[in-house]
């Protein structure tokens, strides 16, 4: 009989999930086990309020974070984005909606209405910790330029400035002035290029108010491909009086951003979160038990049995896996540590 021997178990994931550095929640830790638990993190969340919802977004770019609610998006400076991403990725075949105000210092508010470039949400098939890479200057934020901007990306919003090139409305100019703004669904093919507006994305005039406009962006799934990878939809936005409704098909795991563009005609641009009601993006995660490299004799290891052993994981989570309950303090101080993603290691004999 071996003695003396010490055993390390080490919980391993089969699927890779992106990790990155957010915030921490202000919630109460439940930590569960891991061995047992039939999934990684809550799908799904209801958010309202000022805290839950600065909590739930990422700033990005020029965007200075937010203050009582508000993102400063833009500050009055020219080539600018900024942006405010939903931190973990959504699942599209489940229904969402977003609720905020956009506001802006100038584009209808200021002597001669102009502004740049566009204020608007974006649907894209990219990580979080991505969704802040957006373009200024008159690629509506999300046409790609260089290392910047977005593929496959679905963008509605205000655009303020007409810029011919790039296939806008001129619904938005009068007597070669662009005195008027318009807002629009827009889009970005498989390389990103910013697609030229067409009647199917229903550009109208909207008048901008100086204490800022709620906005709504409402998803709800049709169909998934028997792959399971795409789903067709409807988003429906309503705001400034009007409805904007588009039929697409997008991927099943989407990021989702509010953001604010500027080009040489400059505007600071705000969004105060209000309410966001959605189903996490989530993969099958295989879990075993193996010995660790620094186990002194692997064979005399016993693996845990995992129960169930795949287990439906939220994508883009950072998961803490303490010892016992008396060790969640500490790990509360690390920068990725999220109370809803803490749970305790399995226990094998010996």
């Amino acid at each position: 009989m071996r003695k003396g021997l010490i055993k390390i178990m080490l919980a391993t994931l089969a699927v890779s999930l992106t990790s990155y550095a957010a915030p921490a929640l202000a919630a109460t830790v439940t930590v569960q086990d891991l061995q047992t638990a039939t999934k990684i993190g809550e799908p799904a969340a209801n958010y309202a309020g000022v805290d839950e919802m600065t909590n739930a977004f990422l700033p990005g770019g020029t965007s200075s974070g937010f203050t009582n609610g508000w993102a400063q998006l833009t500050n009055g400076g020219s080539n600018q984005y900024g942006s405010a991403s939903f931190k973990y990725q959504i699942d599209m075949t489940s229904s969402f909606n977003f609720k905020g105000g956009f506001k802006t210092s100038s584009g209808g508010n200021s002597i001669f209405g102009q502004a740049g470039d566009a204020l608007g949400m974006i649907l894209a098939p990219y990580d979080p910790s991505q969704m802040g890479n957006g373009t200024p200057n008159k690629y509506l934020g999300i046409g790609k330029n260089g290392t910047t901007g977005f593929s496959n990306a679905i963008f509605w919003g205000i655009d303020f400035y007409y810029n011919s090139d790039m296939g806008d409305s001129n619904i938005g100019t009068s007597l070669g002035v662009n005195s008027k703004q318009y807002a629009s669904f827009r889009h970005t093919d498989s390389a990103g290029k910013l697609q030229t507006i067409g009647s199917n994305d229903q550009a109208q005039n909207v008048s901008l108010s100086r204490g800022g406009d709620d906005v709504g962006f409402a998803w709800a799934p049709v169909s998934v491909s028997s792959d399971g990878r795409q789903v067709v939809g409807n988003i429906t936005i309503t705001g400034y009086g009007k409805t904007w409704t588009q039929t697409v098909t997008v991927a099943r795991n989407m990021g989702f951003s509010v953001f604010g563009s500027t080009g040489n005609e400059t505007s600071t641009m705000s969004v105060n979160m209000k309410t966001f009601s959605v189903k996490y993006g989530t993969v099958q995660a295989t879990f075993n038990g193996v010995a660790a490299k620094t186990t002194v004799d692997a064979s005399d290891f016993k693996a845990p049995v995992f129960n169930p052993a795949q287990k439906p994981a939220v994508v883009g989570n950072t998961v803490t896996v303490v010892q016992s309950d008396a060790d969640v303090d500490a790990a509360s101080k690390t920068t990725k540590f999220d109370p809803n993603f803490v749970y305790v290691a399995p226990k094998v004999a010996g």
